[in-house]
């Protein structure tokens, strides 16, 4: 009996010390491949904020001032955060709130213009310009047509705005955009302000995913037949999609999108030389992909 007893601890000490061995292990190569090294810093604010993620969207706690704490090497979110261990979890604080006990201006080194920038920085705001194309269904909605509707590639393009506080997981995207469709001798075309709510969707090393879901307003609609008439109108609709983002360098990047789009048309009164009718007011639903040059400012 005491001899089981003896092997039974013995043997549970052994998987204690194997556990922690093991868990040393993987911790050190989480370490390594999230850019650790010896590094120590002191928090030198009131309360140092803590981020669960890279894009600062999550909260996950506070470090007081004076605390010393072990960090990483190598700079994320461009130059704005250090990878730090909490919890035997990696999450990340903001250099500005640190002083690093080792060479801090090795760390600032390859981001120093986008550091000079960041003080006092409340928020996340960039400008894009984009291209892109839809597959179309056109649905007039009228019987008196000989093709009641019609599908044809549009092409877009415009300008884009993203904004979100940092610390907030949602954000806003808007844009003013260029639509052209044309299918024989029918053009339909419009000038349309989007406006979109949005969420983060994945992040990994290559890209950042976004969810957005929003409406748009055209407020100069046309359709044109040949040379024999043109006619305008209103329209509204709404969008729903994701929006990927790669980084560039600097503060550039290269935005991937995709969406479903729908959009109803108003107050398209025919003259009287039209083929058919007295009004057609199309209904638009689209699938459509876009890429965008994006600078952060």
């Amino acid at each position: 009996m005491s001899i089981f007893f003896e092997f039974s601890c013995y043997n549970n000490s052994m998987e204690n010390k194997f556990s922690k061995i093991f868990y040393s292990v993987a911790l050190f190569f989480c370490l390594v491949l999230d850019g650790f090294a010896a590094q120590w810093a002191v928090v030198t604010v009131e309360k140092a904020t803590v981020f669960s993620d890279v894009q600062m969207s999550s909260v996950i706690g506070f470090i007081s001032r004076g605390k010393k704490i072990r960090v990483g090497e190598v700079p994320k979110n461009r130059g704005r955060l250090l990878p730090v261990i909490i919890n035997k979890k990696i999450a990340y604080i903001q250099i500005d709130d640190i002083v690093i006990s080792a060479n801090k201006d090795a760390i600032y080194s390859a981001t120093k213009r986008i550091q000079s920038k960041m003080e006092e920085k409340i928020d996340e705001k960039k400008v894009a310009i984009f291209f892109g194309t839809n597959y179309s269904n056109i649905d007039f909605e009228t019987a008196e047509r000989n093709e009641q509707s019609y599908s044809t590639v549009m092409l877009n393009l415009g300008f884009r705005g993203y904004y979100r506080k940092l610390g907030d997981k949602t954000g806003i995207r808007s844009s003013i955009n260029y639509h052209l469709g044309q299918k024989g001798d029918e053009t339909l075309s419009w000038v349309g302000l989007s406006v979109d709510y949005t969420w983060p969707a994945l992040t990994s090393k290559l890209y950042d995913m976004m969810f957005f879901v929003g409406g748009t307003l055209a407020p100069y609609v046309a359709y044109k037949v040949d040379d024999l008439f043109e006619i305008t109108g209103t329209g509204f609709g709404g969008q729903v999609g994701v929006d990927m983002k790669f980084d560039l360098p600097g503060a550039w990047s290269f935005n991937v999108d995709g969406s479903y789009s729908m959009m109803k048309v108003l107050e398209m009164n025919l003259p009287d030389n039209a083929y058919y009718g007295t009004s057609i007011n199309p209904l638009v639903n689209s699938i459509g992909t876009s890429i965008a040059i994006t600078y952060e400012y």
